[in-house]
């Protein structure tokens, strides 16, 4: 099983760096952060910033979109999920008011899904703010066995 280990997490001018050991090798990432407001994932009511899962597997995903003091903000708009590798997780069955989606596997490795929505500041302004969920896909479990013979050859 391919695990991810956060080693570093910096945050300079609101750009998050981040510093991840996966496998053999190293990660680094980088991410802008909103001062005013955050978009949080959550499954089964939990907030998360990461998510694992086999092959097989497909997960419910929901948005909280706050403030910086953690009230409930207002948006303007629907938001826009994409993934950044299709081939490895897809956002499907998305939610009228885009606060919820699922998000599928189709095959193993890493990809990220983000979530851009415009902030409702009032007076007709707005601000774009967009939240990221880190996704690994990992194989399922064994379910077939299966024997491959060669050509047969006379015995010596």
């Amino acid at each position: 099983m391919c695990m991810m280990t956060w080693i570093m997490d910096w945050i300079i001018d609101n750009v998050e760096l981040v510093l991840m050991l996966e496998g053999d090798g190293l990660i680094l990432g980088f991410r802008r952060r909103s001062k005013a407001f955050s978009i949080k994932f959550q499954v089964d009511g939990k907030d998360i910033t990461m998510l694992e899962m086999t092959d097989t597997q497909q997960v419910p995903v929901s948005l909280v979109i706050n403030d910086k003091k953690g009230h409930p903000a207002r948006i303007d708009g629907t938001p826009e999920w994409l993934s950044s590798d299709p081939a490895v997780a897809t956002v499907d069955e998305i939610a009228a008011d885009g606060l919820s989606a699922t998000v599928k596997a189709v095959d193993t490795g890493v990809c990220q899904i983000t979530v851009s929505v415009d902030a409702d500041l009032g007076a007709g302004s707005t601000k774009a703010i967009t939240g990221f969920l880190d996704v690994t896909i990992n194989a399922g479990e064994a379910a077939v066995v299966e024997l491959q013979a060669g050509t047969p050859v006379e015995q010596a």
